[in-house]
């Protein structure tokens, strides 16, 4: 994230650096910056016309699997406020 040079301010900056890895996520302006992410062509399909969410999770598979492609564009597995999916049946419901 840091190499892609997002406009973020140095407060921003700060709380990610203590707050990840973790299970809060960040809303941020989309930019030009995205595209150093490998974003490409789904850049009008990540998060809304005019922002994303940044989490940096705290989970093994997650964070090997981002260890081996870099960063993931996803959705989150459950609709918005509707309770987390906890295991694969919720998803597949």
């Amino acid at each position: 994230l840091v190499a892609a040079k997002p406009p973020f301010s140095p407060l921003l900056w700060e709380f990610m650096r203590n707050v990840y890895p973790g299970g809060i996520s960040c809303i941020v302006s989309k930019g030009n910056w995205l595209l150093q992410l490998g974003v490409g062509a789904a850049y009008d399909r990540v998060g809304t016309r005019d922002s994303i969410m940044i989490r940096v999770p705290d989970h093994t598979v997650t964070c090997h699997l981002c260890d081996i492609t870099g960063p993931l564009a996803i959705t989150s597995a459950n609709p918005s406020g509707e309770p987390d999916s906890t295991h694969h049946s919720m998803v597949i419901k």
